[in-house]
This record gives structure tokens, C-alpha cells and sequence, in this order.
């Protein structure tokens, strides 16, 4: 049970207790003393209690309930990381139904074992994140896929899944689950199908699973990318000169027609001019650009960067972080186009708490939110960062410490691991589980950037000790665990 309706059951029974300790002390009668007063107010508490009730139920996030769908429904499931497999997992669902195949559509972090179990067919729309990570909100479905299912009776499968092939784990967990599909006794209608970064090619393959399950007219599956403008170099500033860590340049970039709208939490995707000094075209291979977490919002009037000058194995600057942070002279001309980032937007409760967790140049993604959200007057923030020397770098601490003091941001928590004592993130939340789990209760969301490898795997281990596996795989389904790790 919720230990906010346990609390506030229990002080309603203190609050009981206390009222009639001090009926007994009253010297003289009270209206609350005859017979037929005790009966209105014994039927006005009964009628606020059901009241009450009603909307603690009503208040909860009902699961997606697919128990009732015919054995013949087609069940399109999707894991997305950036909203890219759900879009083409919603365009699937409208194909099938524009032919007349029953269709539903299901996030992976709300299928349920036996709603597979019953369904006849399946097609799956996976991404993969990072070196062979499955999307955040496929963390709770891991488990699943630790043991195979035993289908009822025959059933049929397709799979899609969507990487990037410049990773070593390449589409690694689109392979696992369709492994475990196949060692669930599934038949797959044809081999699971690669995309590496939406390949028109690729995606055209999906068109006869369709026609195989029921469509018509399969038409091709198409992902609308924003078209690239031209963007100039504003400013460059390096933020933490001698620091251990490398360069880190607060980098300050505008358009040269209107500034294109962003949400914070998006990314920016930029790119070099050909030699004619022409954009790139929209679906141009994702290895001509770059992607980096926005770091101000649209009021600010230009978009900021928080770069780190990234170096090969040769020790050569990094393609494009070099050209950002060393190269361009102020005036450049280059590419850029946002990215939105759904997953990584604040929640839609604007009261509801806010914890930012995140190192390094993930601090640049957390400063939009927090712009944000001060911006619209929102609920109380917790903001914990870790970094390597307070000497170096302390990025944006003047900002922060002003927020902190104007009481926007009720609390900062600032950790670097080389200084002395010094902690790094994970432990500084360890030390502070007391005040984690109160702003769990109260409703907080968690929003984690910076780097995948190290801290967000260290956060999401100590998370789940502090709160448990559960409750996590639950915030994260309800989206109350939103990650932009790189």
C-alpha cells in the first residue's frame, strides 16, 4: 500500500482520538453531544472517507489492460528510446487497420506475460541503445526475458529492430529478444530484420511482414526528420582550464533565419557544410553529425552547448568537437537541426517534485530542465552533480548557487570525486536515501544525464538497493525515471 495513504489514514485516527479527548473535557454540552448530531456527523465522515477513497483509485495510473483482445489481434509491441520505434510501431497499427486486421499497441514496460501468452501474433518494434542496452522503458521486460514463456498454443512473430552499426553491440537487444521468442517455442515469419539508423533499404523489408499479417497496402515506413538550417558559432568559452578531466567549452550557437523551437531536455544534432557550403539532406547517415543535450532554453535566444574536446587514439581532436571547441572561428557556419527527445521532457505535473542527477557534461541537459522549470514556477528541485576538482570544475556553480539561494532550487548537492574526500554521485545518493525516499513518496520524478557507463550505472544500481528493482521498473514505466545517457 501507499505509505501516503497509510500516513494520512493514521493521522485521520489521530485527529478521531484527539477530537473526542477534548468532547470529554468540555464543561457544558456541545452540538456534537445530542443523539441526532452524532448520526449527521458519523453519515458526513462515512461520506468523506468513500469520497476519499474513490480518488486515491481514481488517482492511480491504471496498467493497460490487453486481456481481452481476441487471439486473433495482431499485437504490435515497441521499446523506444527517442520515440523513433513508436512512431513506426503506431504507423504498423494503422496499416493492419486500414485493412481490417485487428491491431493493438503495446509499450514493452506494460506487456504482461499472459497477454502474450493468448495473443496468436506478434510484431515487435525494438530499439537498441548505447553498447547493446535495451531502452529505459524496457528495463522492467528484462526480467522477462531471463526465462522463456511457454505459448499456449502456435504463435507467429516478426521483429524490427533499430541501432546504429557504429556501436559493437549492434541492434544486440532486438537479437535477445528475438531469441528468447524463438526459445519460447514462437515461430518467427521470417529472420528478424537490422536497421542501422533508419536505412530506407532496410525498413522497406518490413513491408511483406506486413502483407504476410494482413495488410493490403503496405506502404514504405517513414520517419520524418526535420530538415537541417544554418546555424553560426556565437561563442566559445572554455569553463575548466587545467581540470584532469579534459577541455569542457561552453559553446553559444544561433541561426541565421528565426531560431528553430526546442523543448528542454532536446538535443541538437550538428553537422558540417559540403564544400559548396550546402545543408545536408534530411536523411543523411547519422555519422555526419553529432548530437549534444541543449543546455538552455528557447528564452535564452540561442542554443548552448556544454562540449567536451573529445580525442581519437592517435591523440587528434575529436571530428567534431574539435571544430567546436578549437577550430571554427567565431562567425562559423555549420548545420544543426533539433532532435526531440520525449523521454527526457519534464513531466507534465509542474508541482510535482523534481530530482536532476547527473556528471560531467550532463550537466548541460540538467541546466535546461532547471531553467525550465523555474521558468514556469514548478515544484521543488533536488539537484545532485558530480565532477572531478571543485577548482576546475564547477560548471555553471555561480547559476546554481543563485538558484539555490533564491530558494528555487531547495537543494543542491554538488560532489568531486578527486578532491580530498570526495564522492562520487552514487555515493553522495546513498548518503542521502532518507531524503530520496521521502521525495519518492511525495510524487518526485528522477531525471538522470551525463555518462552511461560509469555514473548512470552506478545511480540506477544504488537506486534499486535504496528503493528496489520494483519500484523502479515502476517509476520508469510510469515515467517517472526518464534518462539521456551517452
Amino acid at each position: 500500500m501507499n505509505l501516503r495513504v497509510i500516513f494520512n489514514g493514521l493521522a485521520l485516527l489521530l485527529l478521531f482520538a484527539t477530537a473526542a479527548a477534548l468532547i470529554s473535557l468540555q464543561p457544558s454540552l456541545l452540538w456534537t453531544t445530542e443523539r441526532n448530531h452524532w448520526w449527521l456527523a458519523a453519515g458526513l465522515m462515512t461520506a468523506y472517507a468513500v469520497i476519499s477513497w474513490w480518488w486515491v483509485r481514481r488517482s492511480r495510473t491504471p496498467a493497460i489492460n490487453h486481456t481481452g483482445m481476441s487471439a486473433q489481434t495482431v499485437l504490435v509491441v515497441h521499446a523506444s528510446q527517442t520515440g523513433t520505434a513508436t512512431a513506426l510501431a503506431q504507423q504498423t497499427v494503422q496499416t493492419l487497420r486500414s485493412s481490417g486486421v485487428a491491431a493493438e499497441l503495446c509499450p514493452i514496460g506494460e506487456l504482461h506475460s499472459d497477454t502474450l501468452q493468448n495473443a496468436a501474433r506478434s510484431l515487435w518494434i525494438v530499439s537498441t541503445t548505447g553498447e547493446g542496452d535495451a531502452p529505459d522503458e524496457a528495463l522492467a521486460f528484462l526480467q522477462t526475458l531471463e526465462q522463456p514463456l511457454q505459448f499456449a498454443g502456435n504463435h507467429t512473430y516478426a521483429l524490427l529492430a533499430l541501432g546504429d552499426r557504429s556501436y559493437t553491440q549492434f541492434c544486440a537487444f532486438g537479437q535477445r529478444v528475438a531469441q528468447w521468442l524463438d526459445a519460447s517455442g514462437a515461430r518467427a515469419a521470417r529472420p528478424w530484420i537490422a536497421v542501422d539508423n533508419l536505412d530506407p533499404e532496410a525498413l522497406e523489408q518490413w513491408q511483406p511482414v506486413l502483407r504476410q499479417f494482413g495488410a493490403h497496402e503496405a506502404g514504405s515506413m517513414k520517419t520524418t526528420r526535420a530538415p537541417f538550417v544554418y546555424g553560426q558559432l556565437m561563442q566559445r568559452e572554455l569553463l575548466n582550464p587545467g581540470s584532469l578531466g579534459g577541455e569542457a567549452h561552453r559553446i553559444r550557437l544561433g541561426t541565421e533565419l528565426a531560431l528553430p523551437s526546442w523543448q528542454a531536455g532536446d538535443i541538437v544534432q550538428v553537422a558540417v557544410l559540403d564544400e559548396q557550403g550546402a545543408l545536408p539532406a534530411p536523411d543523411a547517415a547519422a555519422s555526419q553529425w553529432r548530437e549534444y543535450s541543449i543546455a538552455s532554453i528557447e528564452q535564452d535566444g540561442a542554443i548552448e552547448l556544454l562540449v567536451r574536446l573529445m580525442h581519437d587514439s592517435a591523440g587528434r581532436p575529436g571530428a567534431m568537437s574539435g571544430l567546436l571547441c578549437r577550430h571554427w572561428p567565431i562567425g562559423a557556419r555549420m548545420a544543426l537541426r533539433i532532435r526531440s527527445n520525449p523521454s527526457f521532457h519534464l513531466p507534465q505535473d509542474n508541482a510535482s517534485p523534481l530530482i536532476l542527477i547527473g556528471n560531467g557534461t550532463g550537466i548541460a541537459g540538467l541546466r535546461s530542465l532547471l531553467r525550465e522549470r523555474i521558468r514556469r514556477g514548478g515544484g521543488p528541485m533536488w539537484l545532485l552533480f558530480g565532477e572531478r576538482q571543485r577548482d576546475h570544475d564547477a560548471f555553471f556553480s555561480e547559476e546554481l548557487q543563485a538558484y539555490a539561494d533564491a530558494g528555487t532550487l531547495q537543494h543542491l548537492d554538488v560532489t568531486f570525486s578527486r578532491d580530498g574526500d570526495g564522492e562520487y554521485v552514487w555515493q553522495r545518493l546513498q548518503s542521502r536515501a532518507a531524503q530520496l525516499q521521502s521525495w519518492i513518496e511525495q510524487g518526485a520524478t528522477l531525471m538522470v544525464c551525463g555518462s552511461r557507463a560509469s555514473m548512470a550505472t552506478d545511480v540506477d544500481r544504488i537506486l534499486r538497493d535504496l528503493l528496489g528493482s520494483t519500484t523502479v521498473d515502476d517509476l520508469a514505466r510510469t515515467g517517472r525515471y526518464r534518462r539521456d545517457v551517452y
